[in-house]
């Protein structure tokens, strides 16, 4: 029998399965499992099998299935994508699982965990069990010129709209942001190279570049947020498009990337007097991390006053997991994310 997600979150306390690393960083693990199921250890397949190790992993150390279960998703739509079609993609769970046991992880545990997500999936194969993207006539449009390669002609609809006198949130959120999302399931299912994914990415950080300019409204900048990724996350575009959204919505804002040590977070906190801390993790392997950030941020006098929200993938399909790291909340988007700044700092408000 297995405990609740929220006690076995507060009951395990290690990090990892005890005596390992992050598996999904061990690319041998990841070939010995492909190996395994007799297929060839291309760089593609190696890093969706280590993603499966990682995500597997921190789903039995935090309790949270939901994190395996969301890969087996990602997994059914790469291997269609790879025409990888002669393995059954419960072959690949198990194999996943088997190599996770062989680390020193419980195999019934494991085996329990693999067939609950598994039975959960069953006759579930559209893509984490989410379609197209719903996209407003100016993202569609939008989406259709980066796709086709003509980046100026994408910029030129921004601009026009913003002359016409659309909201600079709503074609932050509605139009940049929901296109990304788009991008994201396209390259996912095989209908776009990862080079179109890159391209896509490049144009919309060129358009959120132009738009920089009419992000300051003049309101008092009373309030601050300070921005970070998780170390190694690769997906930057959504964090900044919270802080350029927080910047139009009249916050002062401080953006790190993913490069800055603790010590620097700290820093900057106690340097800006930041209200908010925000901390963005795209992949199961970095929620670690992001447990032990906000741990040095609680434990610091210079960041303890500040309120820490979490985003990115696990936690949106593990909600309830940024209250176990220690967060005090998540956001799904860039505009729930600045209404929830803002309750934040009106709950502290109105308790001091």
């Amino acid at each position: 029998m297995f405990p609740s997600s929220g006690d076995y979150c507060q009951v395990m306390t290690p990090r990892h399965i005890p005596g390992l690393v992050d598996l999904g960083l061990d690319a041998r693990l990841a070939r010995m499992v492909l190996e395994a199921l007799g297929l060839e250890p291309s760089a593609e397949l190696t890093d969706l099998v280590a993603g499966g190790l990682s995500a597997l992993e921190v789903a039995l150390t935090s309790g949270h299935d939901e994190l395996f279960e969301d890969f087996l998703g990602f997994q059914t739509a790469r291997l269609s994508a790879l025409k990888v079609s002669h393995v059954d993609t419960r072959d690949v769970a198990h194999a996943i699982g088997r190599q996770v046991a062989a680390q020193g992880a419980s195999p019934g545990a494991v085996e329990d965990l693999v067939d609950r997500c598994l039975a959960r999936r069953a006759g579930d194969e559209d893509t984490h069990g989410v379609g197209p993207t719903p996209l407003c006539p100016l993202a569609r449009a939008y989406l259709g010129r980066v796709l086709a390669v003509d980046r100026e002609q994408a910029r030129e609809l921004v601009a026009s709209a913003l002359s016409d006198g659309t909201d600079l949130g709503d074609i932050l959120v509605d139009v940049l942001e929901a296109a990304q999302r788009e991008v994201g399931r396209l390259w996912e299912l095989g209908e776009i190279s990862v080079a179109q994914e890159h391209y896509c990415t490049a144009v919309t950080q060129m358009v959120m570049a132009d738009l920089y300019p009419y992000l300051f409204t003049g309101r008092d900048r009373r309030r601050h947020l300070v921005a970070v990724h998780a170390p190694g996350s690769l997906h930057e575009v959504g964090l900044r498009m919270v802080v350029d959204l927080l910047e139009h919505e009249g916050w002062g804002t401080t953006y790190l990337g993913a490069a800055s040590s603790v010590e620097d977070l700290l820093a900057n906190v106690a340097e800006q007097h930041a209200d908010i801390v925000a901390i963005s993790a795209s992949m199961p392997g970095q929620v670690s991390a992001v447990r032990s950030m906000i741990g040095h941020l609680r434990a610091d006098p210079r960041s303890a006053h500040a309120r820490i929200i979490v985003g990115g993938r696990p936690f949106l399909v593990a909600p309830a997991l940024g209250k176990a790291v220690g967060a005090d909340g998540t956001a799904s988007d860039a505009r729930s994310t600045v209404a929830l700044c803002e309750r934040l700092v009106g709950a502290h408000d109105a308790a001091h």
